[in-house]
């Protein structure tokens, strides 16, 4: 398998000689659970199912593709497909990533790869919460464990609420100097800018006033903006990680902080961000590659109509319960996380296609189909999740003959020509 920074799986496996056969084969029976095709729960063969999938797609006036595809190939055939039935995209959960284009866009931005904080960052500064471990535990090891990579310790900061974190980073053989500055992650907007004002020696915001909708903090927090800037002042290249995946009260506040900081700061100093996108980066570049935007999209007559407030994933659901059933959902799930779904519960009348890894509990769907794990079952293509190559890997463990998502929906786009 090749060597995978922040691997899009489950495995753990930095290459071939590591892998451990019975580890690979317990996750993969853990992920793999269903092998069987549903209608109505109703087991049927793989024909009936794509017929009554097509069948669906037909009568429909209104379609969605959503989900949490995670490979190159899958993601080419659900814009393939989406652009033949003249569908609506909205991935699963997707609303952190546009919190963070919304930003790039008003403020731009540049970010640093893996390899560049590895080699010569000598302080990293965590922002967030435990979080960002869950979404990427390789971290730890690709990031924070810097005996054989610097001449010299390098120097961990937490910013933000995490326990977690902190314990495991304190286990490692050679975890560097470490210090946390614990504030809620609500209140961490405040806390950039005034880093930013005390590294131009712009007064420091005075206590939040009363309200119950601004959180307030002490003298503390001001001290620690003054000791974030003068552990920078001191560093010779610093980098602030943060998760564009993780839905944070205040969204684009939460993001626009930081990249203020981080602007003000390399003014005089080597700053800069590495924001660490999640399982929908593969899908969101080759979305941009083929239709121009990362998602929240419509096609029409063979055209991508982008507008992320009118094709929300959310707003779709809310007008399948007003409407007259002929809306469909079709949803790939390649993603073995607890999904992230609509804020707005899908209506029951909602007919949905689900092609999934495995069946989830409680599940509405009117017809699944059990579909490949990628990397795992079958060769896939990811991006790292600093988005700054792609990688492939190949099937590590064949625990399932199930078909891969990009051959379902390609057998689906066949039957609707």
């Amino acid at each position: 398998m090749t060597h995978c920074t922040f691997c899009p799986l489950l495995c753990a496996f930095t290459n071939a000689s590591e892998l451990d056969d019975c580890r690979v084969r317990q996750s993969a029976s853990v992920i793999v659970q269903e092998n069987q095709c549903f209608v109505q729960d109703i087991a049927v063969t793989f024909d009936q199912a794509i017929d009554h999938a097509v069948s669906l797609l037909c009568k429909a006036t209104h379609v969605c593709l959503t989900g949490q595809p995670r490979s190159i190939q899958t993601s080419r055939s659900l814009l393939k497909c989406a652009r033949a039935l003249n569908g609506m995209v909205d991935l699963n959960g997707s609303q952190p990533s546009f919190d963070w284009i919304r930003t790039v866009q008003s403020s731009g931005f540049q970010s640093s790869s893996i390899a560049e904080v590895r080699l010569r960052s000598d302080l990293v500064l965590i922002v967030g919460d435990d979080r960002l471990i869950d979404q990427q535990p390789r971290l730890l090891n690709e990031i924070c464990n810097s005996a054989d990579d610097t001449d010299q310790m390098r120097t961990i900061v937490l910013i933000g609420e995490f326990t977690q974190f902190s314990k495991r980073l304190k286990s490692l053989p050679s975890f560097g100097r470490i210090r946390h500055v614990d504030v809620p992650v609500e209140s961490i907007p405040a806390l950039m800018q005034n880093v930013a004002n005390a590294f131009t020696g712009s007064p420091i915001r005075p206590k939040f006033t009363e309200s119950p909708d601004s959180p307030r903090f002490d003298a503390t927090i001001d001290d620690s903006a003054n000791q974030l800037v003068e552990l920078i002042r001191q560093s010779k290249y610093a980098t602030f990680v943060w998760s564009t995946a993780t839905a944070f009260k205040g969204g684009e506040q939460f993001h626009q902080a930081i990249v203020k900081a981080i602007q003000t700061l390399s003014a005089d100093q080597r700053v800069t961000g590495m924001p660490i996108s999640g399982t929908s980066n593969t899908f969101a570049q080759v979305s941009t590659w083929q239709s121009g935007f990362p998602g929240r999209f419509s096609y029409f007559n063979n055209e991508a109509i982008y507008d992320p407030l009118l094709f929300s994933l959310d707003r779709f659901i809310d007008e399948a319960s007003r409407s007259d059933g002929k809306h469909v959902l079709l949803s790939v799930q390649e993603s073995v996380e607890e999904l992230v779904g609509p804020t707005t519960n899908p209506p029951e009348r909602l007919p949905t296609i689900e092609l999934g890894i495995s069946r989830r509990k409680n599940a509405t769907s009117e017809v699944f189909i059990p579909i490949a794990f990628p990397g795992v079952d079958s060769p896939a293509t990811f991006f790292r999740s600093d988005n700054a190559v792609a990688i492939y890997i190949q099937k590590i463990a064949a625990t399932s003959k199930n078909p891969t998502a990009a051959s379902v929906l390609e057998r689906l786009i066949s039957k609707l020509q």
